[in-house]
């Protein structure tokens, strides 16, 4: 049986980390060395880059995360993209 967490479709590269209490919805991209943990959603069509780090946030509806960003306790928004190098503190929200 699969995991009901991870969306069948979503294809999630082999050296990011994923947490057990983390919802990864269909079509998302996860590449090389991320980690997503900490009840983090990454809603449909979301596509996080290389080297990010998302905690305790929820990343909208088709959301593209660039190369190292990083996003704790924060709100993205639908159809957002954040390029490259972004971090934000604990009580920021990012919303589009």
């Amino acid at each position: 049986m699969g995991d009901e967490r991870i969306h069948p479709t979503a294809r999630i590269h082999p050296s990011a980390i994923i947490g057990h209490d983390v919802i990864i919805g269909p079509h998302v991209k996860v590449h090389e060395f991320t980690t997503v943990r900490n009840r983090a959603v990454l809603a449909t069509g979301v596509s996080v880059g290389f080297n990010c780090e998302v905690t305790h946030a929820y990343v909208g509806e088709g959301t593209v995360l660039g190369r190292r960003i990083g996003l704790n306790r924060t709100l993205v928004g639908v159809d957002a993209h954040l390029s490259s190098s972004v971090t934000s503190p604990s009580s920021t929200s990012a919303t589009t």
